[in-house]
């Protein structure tokens, strides 16, 4: 059996006792830990191979998620997703009480009475918790039901991405024009003044007198990643609509990986790709749309969350 263990940690240790897990599980698990970068390149588990492996520079943690029988978080959003497969799960809160009752953060639901696994407080916990899998799974088959229909309810006939990318490139763009929450907009006020340079002036001009072309632009977590959502999308739209010109925004830091699979780029914030942006017709992120933008005439952002729902919003960027 493998576990799946997404996040978890504090001060830079792992809160997670391997050597118990495995003096409770014995030889017939495996624990797979996807960690937080800065957890995951301090950690030495030479001496737990064969029972631990540090996962955490997988590319595609779907993968991970369909060879394992359980998930181990705490409040990752990775939930949301592991709830389409209808396995179980298994919350290890150990600093519920920090990191929820005694801070301003806020969840979509109540942690406590909504979660649809066990919560847990420390690693014998969260190993009688695997060891009694078909109990958990029998307990809280409802509560999961439930949970997925709410946070899950899209894509289960596996055409997610062809669903959204048919959506975004034959609806009108009067069926998609959404306002960003006026909540957002006041949080980025003082954000917004200081990009509001030369630069993004240019952009916006550019925008208002050059004629759209079939041009995507795709970026990822701000321009860090070839990953979630829009790689998905990126993939299905560059096999079925090969008139689109695609291109990913990403940071200079990442150019090399973006040269080594001859995968088409511009630099953010470059000047060259001011031109491409500015006569895009769609520009696709699982973040917020930029707000150096103007709202001018055209593109569309389809902006894809990596919380529920999946499509967070399909917004028209410009008037």
């Amino acid at each position: 059996m493998q576990a799946l263990k997404r996040g978890g940690s504090k001060n830079n240790d792992l809160t997670l006792d391997l050597d118990l897990m495995r003096q409770q599980l014995g030889e017939d698990y495996v624990v797979l830990l996807y960690l937080d970068k800065y957890l995951a390149y301090s950690l030495d588990l030479s001496r737990y191979e064969g029972f631990a492996y540090d996962v955490s520079d997988y590319p595609e943690i779907n993968d991970l998620f369909l060879v394992s029988d359980v998930l181990i978080t705490d409040y990752d959003n990775s939930m949301f997703d592991y709830a389409y497969l209808n396995r179980p799960m298994i919350f290890f809160a150990y600093d519920e009480e920090e990191f929820l009752k005694d801070s301003p953060r806020q969840t979509y639901f109540d942690y406590d009475s909504q979660m649809p696994g066990p919560i847990v407080s420390d690693t014998a916990a969260v190993a009688a918790a695997i060891q009694n899998l078909d109990s958990v799974k029998t307990q809280y088959a409802e509560q999961l039901t439930e949970f997925a229909n709410r946070f899950a309810q899209y894509g289960r006939d596996g055409e997610a991405t062809k669903t959204v990318v048919e959506t975004m490139l034959n609806a009108n763009a009067k069926e998609l024009d959404q306002e960003p929450p006026t909540a957002v907009i006041w949080d980025k006020f003082w954000h917004f003044f200081k990009i509001k340079d030369f630069q993004s002036n240019l952009l916006n001009y550019l925008g208002r007198v050059l004629p759209k072309k079939n041009i995507i632009i795709f970026e990822s977590f701000f321009g860090r990643q070839f990953s979630d959502n829009p790689k998905a999308l990126y993939e299905y739209i560059k096999k079925n609509y090969p008139q689109y010109k695609l291109y990913w925004n990403v940071r200079e830091d990442l150019i090399p990986y973006f040269q080594e699979h001859k995968i088409p780029y511009t630099v953010r914030f470059g000047y060259k790709g001011l031109l491409k942006q500015a006569q895009a017709k769609y520009f696709i992120t699982n973040t917020r749309r930029p707000f150096r933008w103007d709202k001018h005439r055209e593109p569309l952002c389809c902006k894809l969350g990596t919380e529920p729902p999946r499509l967070r919003l399909l917004e028209r960027t410009f008037n």
